[in-house]
């Protein structure tokens, strides 16, 4: 048990050096996810909701992009999206994606110690925000019911694009990959008793999403 404390607090430790010290977008990484982005509204984002295959909710909802981009965060975090999550928190995902007809699907899940939001463009029509997350490992199905958890710690930088529908503001791309704090995924799926001491553990002393500021 000692063994597994000291693990965890290690693993914690290097998660606050590598935290980014800054929130500028100066950095190759941050440089190349906005590019990627900016060329995914120059490609058509203006008529997707024109687009039968998409499905778009007509439903008039979400008129701030900040409060949008905010709650996708917080529902990712503590219930997950396409991995057995609640009707209800898919029904809400289908409801703020622009393409809900073209959302792709994943078996695993991606576990994060903290995140942190920035914005990077507020426009008129669309708005890019960058999210960073502090990647403590990973989990999926083992195949007999159970979920195992993969520890590797790695800063990821997402960019998360939304535009301003006839409907509302909708989130664009495909926004599906779930990325869930160590507490959430332990309530929330079944794992083995060292997969599940090692999630407890890590929640405990403060691995735990953090929401995100204004």
């Amino acid at each position: 048990m000692r063994l597994l404390v000291l693990c965890v607090a290690v693993l914690l430790l290097q998660s606050c050096r590598e935290r980014p010290s800054g929130r500028g977008t100066d950095s190759p990484a941050v440089r190349a996810s906005l590019a990627e982005s900016t060329s995914a509204i120059a490609g058509g984002n203006d008529a997707a909701w024109q687009d039968p295959s998409c499905d778009t909710d007509t439903a008039q909802a979400h008129p701030s992009a900040g409060v949008l981009v905010r709650e996708y965060l917080v529902r990712n975090d503590s219930l997950g999206f396409t991995t057995g999550a609640s009707e209800e928190n898919e029904a809400w995902l289908l409801g703020a994606a622009e393409c809900p007809g073209h959302l792709g699907g994943t078996d695993g899940i991606v576990v994060v110690s903290s995140y942190g939001l920035d914005s990077l463009l507020a426009g008129i029509d669309s708005a890019q925000y960058l999210v960073s997350y502090h990647v403590i490992g990973g989990a999926d199905p083992d195949g007999s019911g159970r979920w195992r958890f993969h520890a590797g710690q790695r800063l990821r930088l997402d960019t998360l694009v939304l535009v301003r529908s006839p409907y509302g503001w909708r989130i664009g791309g495909d926004p599906t990959d779930p990325l869930m704090s160590p507490s959430a995924i332990a309530r929330r799926y079944e794992f083995s008793i060292p997969d599940r001491h090692m999630l407890d553990s890590i929640a405990q002393m403060g691995g735990r999403a953090s929401r995100p500021g204004a």
